[in-house]
């Protein structure tokens, strides 16, 4: 179900929006976005089971936590809510849903942001998770992110199933820096963190294992950034001995040429699992 809860949770903002505006003007019949014909293909039969307690996941946390007027931020049933998009896939996603976009600029403080997550370990109480190493469709902007949820009051991060929880952190994490200087920071992050890890630049199409130091196709933002992938070959360390991850994330930020990565800590103030049986949600005991 990887990357449905977004555009679920876009669907569920316009159809909650539209069932307001219905009842205000007492006409039309409300019409669920999650409406889909069966498939007699047993394998198209089960997603699209999937896609239909996703959506009414998805419903479910809107209902709870967006009301009339919010400013909402989108990482990838109210009347005048307005979305920030944290990537261009959310972007063109809400436009297509016809719910409205806006910007920081226009609005900078945003009352509730989803953000879906690659990783988070929901048993620690600052819920520490990874976003940004999916490639396809597009590359993350994990700038953009950050800001958005820096600029947001609460912040709601969003977990497919308990394939993307674990115990400790580990995989891989996305390193944004300036691709003028992509191979010094490279035998930085190698020297912090093997023998633990490897570093890789991505290339445009994500991963290339013949080619980890994407020469033939690096990605190169518009800004003009690399990202370079921390691929730990087992849970996260920090020059080779365990680590909170507040020290990994300050040991990566104070590196000259880094811009910002992937790791998140002490940021969301809850974590909703999409599951059969409805939200499952866990709250952080750190953030406020």
């Amino acid at each position: 179900m990887r990357r449905v809860s977004q555009n679920s949770l876009i669907k569920a903002l316009e159809a909650t929006s539209d069932l307001q505006i219905r009842l205000c003007s007492s006409s039309g019949n409300f019409h669920s976005a999650c409406t889909k014909k069966e498939s007699k293909n047993d394998s198209q039969t089960q997603a699209t089971q999937d896609q239909r307690i996703t959506q009414r996941c998805a419903e479910e946390l809107v209902q709870q936590h967006v009301h009339s007027n919010d400013v909402v931020g989108l990482g990838t049933g109210v009347l005048g809510v307005r979305c920030i998009p944290a990537s261009d896939v959310s972007a063109s996603e809400a436009a297509f849903q016809g719910v409205p976009v806006t910007s920081l600029a226009e609005h900078p403080v945003v009352d509730v942001m989803f953000e879906e997550v690659d990783e988070i370990v929901v048993q620690e109480p600052d819920l520490p998770f990874i976003a940004g190493r999916l490639a396809e469709p597009v590359q993350p902007n994990l700038l953009r992110m950050r800001a958005l949820l820096s600029a947001s009051k609460h912040k709601i991060v969003l977990i497919d199933g308990v394939e993307n929880t674990s115990a400790r952190l580990r995989g891989v994490l996305p390193v944004l820096v300036d691709a003028d200087y992509w191979e010094d920071i490279g035998e930085v992050l190698d020297d912090i963190f093997i023998p633990d890890a490897e570093i890789w630049r991505r290339s445009v199409a994500g991963y290339d294992p013949t080619d980890p130091r994407a020469i033939s196709s690096p990605y190169l933002s518009a800004q003009g950034h690399n990202v370079l992938d921390v691929k730990f070959y087992g849970p996260m360390k920090l020059f080779g001995d365990d680590a909170s991850y507040s020290s990994i994330a300050e040991e990566i930020e104070k590196q000259a040429g880094i811009i910002t990565h992937g790791l998140f800590v002490n940021v969301a103030n809850s974590a909703a699992m999409f599951t059969e049986n409805g939200i499952q949600l866990f709250e952080s005991a750190a953030v406020v």
